[in-house]
Formats: C-alpha cells, sequence, structure tokens
C-alpha cells in the first residue's frame, strides 16, 4: 500500500482517499482472512456523504479471490426506535 502523507494509493482508480488508512488496514487483514479461508464482514456506517461507497469502492478493487456483497441501508423516520 503506498502511503504519502495520509493519502492512500488507490487500487480502483479513483483519487487517493485521504484519512482513511485505519479502516483500509483493517480491511486489508480482512481480506487476507478471506484469502485464508475465513469469512468476515466489514460493516461501514456513518452519515451521508462520508465517503462510505468510496470505501467500499477501494475495498473492492482490493478483494482479489474473495467475493464482495453489497447492502444498502437508510433511516426511516416512521421506524419505532
Amino acid at each position: 500500500m503506498n502511503t504519502h502523507a495520509g493519502s492512500t494509493g488507490t487500487r480502483s482508480g479513483h483519487p487517493p482517499l485521504l484519512g482513511r488508512d485505519d479502516v483500509l488496514v483493517r480491511a486489508d487483514a480482512l481480506l487476507a482472512s478471506c484469502r485464508a479461508g475465513q469469512g468476515s464482514l466489514l460493516w461501514l456506517h456513518g452519515d451521508a456523504g462520508i465517503g462510505k461507497t468510496r470505501v467500499l469502492s477501494e475495498v473492492a478493487a482490493r478483494a482479489d479471490g474473495c467475493v464482495v456483497l453489497r447492502g444498502t441501508g437508510w433511516e426511516d423516520p416512521s421506524t419505532p426506535a
């Protein structure tokens, strides 16, 4: 992984990710486990517009030999707490 001044080189063809080294290091560890035959789950959550889809695109691009399933959800204000 290329890291320069807080930006992480990407495999997805997008510009470098800034400030996402921690999540990408964890994702790379999960992908290594996957390649070793262990299933795992990476759960990305947060407010709209913070880059969850962009991070997932990068993780999927790094997932050689692994199956990546994506799901989406949204908050329904009519759902009881």
